[in-house]
């Protein structure tokens, strides 16, 4: 890194990485200021697929991993909502795994033998869940006809994707010019969300015997904020858009499955097409 940095060739021993580790991390930049600092680095605006490079979110990756935040008392959580917000499509390898590590280490200790609340992350707040399904995103999946929707949703999907495509941000310099958001962006960030509240409630399940013996209190999210997810909706939209989620469908699917199974019957996943006659897929219906 510091070669490429400066642009020299050294040549370094293998034997002498081990001290220079410990005089970096240690010495120059130790975990609590590194910690410090990330929390300050701004979101990579319009994240997705198409942004290469080394970005901020593999660093908070990394360090949820290590769980540096936690331990040094940083807060993340106010970062992690930031670039769930700013997701787009198609979704970044990374952020499945960034929710993955967040939830985490909120909810596993950093060893069996640590049960200290002050050495766990703070979870997002129901409101800031709210918010991000308050925008309502209508838009017809392929194999759905128009006329599924009614008018009244037609005109509701135009002014959505007026609404939508009309809402500027600045983009991060790696974000290759990319300034405005899409109904994909949208329903991205929706998914990103609904995986991260399934995955959650699903961690919370696993852990409950950990979590009752140890006396802690750990968040619980509503049955009312369960009962205002658009779960079909967005579990129908991820199964037609597979190709632009990295992989998150499956995970996604499981965790609907184990958590709402009454939206994941066999027969909703039989759609009869006069056509081309049966095939694999959600049949949405939506009310006019």
């Amino acid at each position: 890194l510091v070669c490429a940095t400066l642009g020299m060739k050294m040549t370094v021993r293998t034997a002498n990485m081990t001290r220079m580790k410990q005089i970096f991390i240690n010495d120059i930049f130790p975990e609590s200021t590194v910690a410090a600092h990330a929390v300050k680095v701004p979101v990579t605006r319009n994240l997705s697929a198409e942004v290469h490079g080394f970005l901020p979110v593999h660093c908070m990756h990394q360090l949820l991993k290590s769980r540096v935040f936690s331990k040094h008392k940083v807060s993340i959580k106010a970062w992690i909502y930031r670039q769930i917000c700013s997701a787009a499509s198609p979704l970044h390898p990374v952020l499945p795994a960034l929710i993955e590590a967040y939830v985490q280490s909120i909810l596993v200790p950093p060893s069996p033998r640590s049960i200290h609340t002050d050495q766990l992350n703070q979870p997002l707040t129901e409101q800031e869940i709210k918010s991000v399904f308050s925008k309502m995103v209508i838009d017809n999946l392929p194999g759905e006809s128009s006329r599924s929707t009614g008018g009244a949703s037609r005109s509701a999907s135009m002014a959505s994707r007026r609404a939508l495509s009309s809402t500027s941000i600045r983009d991060h310099k790696s974000g290759r010019g990319r300034t405005e958001r899409t109904v994909d962006d949208n329903l991205c960030v929706q998914m990103c969300m609904l995986y991260y509240v399934l995955l959650f409630e699903d961690v919370r399940l696993a852990n409950m015997k950990t979590i009752l013996s140890s006396g802690r209190k750990v968040q619980r999210y509503t049955a009312e904020l369960f009962a205002e997810l658009p779960v079909k909706f967005l579990l129908s939209a991820a199964e037609s858009k597979q190709g632009q989620l990295e992989g998150m469908f499956p995970s996604l699917l499981k965790l609907c499955a184990t958590q709402f199974p009454h939206l994941c019957l066999v027969e909703d996943w039989i759609r009869v097409d006069s056509t081309s006659g049966p095939k694999c897929g959600f049949k949405v219906k939506m009310s006019p």
